[in-house]
């Protein structure tokens, strides 16, 4: 199985994976996982930063109709090239589209 991981902002796919560790270790072996990073950099909270080092990226540079068309059509361009996924797993604001 084959998954497409889509972090939230203010993280990137290094933490995202960091974060489901325990979650990714009760699924089968033969699974892998595929973490896009979002291309615009934000300002992470402060406990974030103190604890993951960055870069800290959003896929959403604004949270308008083209900014999550544009948003989509990255996420489009992923799945093309690095797919098929037999699944999505999202945090935050990904989670709308």
């Amino acid at each position: 199985m084959r998954i497409l991981c889509v972090h939230g902002a203010a993280i990137n796919g290094d933490i995202f994976a960091s974060k489901t560790e325990k979650l990714r270790a009760l699924l089968p072996a033969d699974y892998s996982f595929v973490w896009p990073d979002g291309e615009h950099e934000v300002t992470p909270i402060q406990s974030l930063s103190d604890t993951y080092p960055g870069p800290y990226l959003s896929h959403l540079e604004e949270i308008t109709t083209r900014g999550i068309r544009r948003s989509i059509e990255r996420l489009e361009a992923c799945i093309e090239e690095d797919g098929p996924f037999d699944g999505v797993m999202a945090i935050c604001e990904v989670l709308s589209f």
